[in-house]
């Protein structure tokens, strides 16, 4: 994935077992709690692909930075801020 000058590569770290074991155990959570379960099996979901996913490339921060634009005279933003620029 790259943005502009800052790239970065992320590829997951999952094998089938744990997979596996994700999914029965969210089934069982979901069916024995007759569904209200399904909050917590969605957060295992989540906390399971972010604890496996692998950033290989570092980013350069020191290439990140705010843009050099000159900020509006008048009305600080307010079209912005109800998404005129789109209408």
């Amino acid at each position: 994935m790259t943005l502009d000058k800052a790239s970065l590569s992320l590829s997951p770290r999952a094998d089938p077992l744990s997979f596996a074991w994700l999914i029965l155990g969210n089934v069982l959570i979901i069916a024995l709690t007759l569904g209200i379960g399904l909050p917590f099996a969605q957060m295992r979901i989540f906390h399971y692909i972010v604890n496996r996913l692998r950033m290989e490339d570092a980013i350069d921060f020191d290439s990140i930075g705010q843009n050099d634009l000159e900020p509006p005279k008048y009305g600080e933003g307010l079209a912005e801020l109800f998404d005129a620029g789109t209408i």
